[in-house]
């Protein structure tokens, strides 16, 4: 790999740090200071968090764990209202959508449904 960079007189030391988009808002920007520069509350809007399996599974971002609710914090910051859902955290089979499709899309049309009952 290094060979292939050099080449391009390119060069990797190992120093970047990647973030999931919620960890880097809840955990570096920070819940108050977003609380802080809404300028229109989401007061009227009701959300239902969706997390999926990828970012509490394998390794899981933020709060980890089988119930994160970092995305609740974030919504209610934002001035809205979480809906719970009892799938947020489920898979919705989209790494599986070129290996097994039926699967795939039978796991997304079970999120889809749930609120459409």
């Amino acid at each position: 790999m290094r060979d292939a960079l050099a080449a391009g007189d390119l060069d990797y030391r190992g120093t970047v740090q990647v973030h999931h988009a919620l960890e880097f808002l809840v955990g570096e920007i920070g819940l108050d200071r977003i609380r802080s520069r809404v300028v229109r509350p989401l007061g009227e809007l009701r959300a239902a968090p969706y997390y999926g399996c990828q970012i509490v599974r394998p390794y899981g971002v933020g709060d980890k764990g089988g119930d994160p609710q970092d995305l609740e914090r974030l919504i209610a910051a934002l001035g809205a209202t979480t809906v719970a859902s009892p799938l947020r955290t489920s898979c919705c089979g989209s790494s599986l959508m070129a290996t097994n499709k039926k699967l795939a899309e039978s796991l997304c049309l079970k999120i889809l449904i749930y609120w459409l009952i």
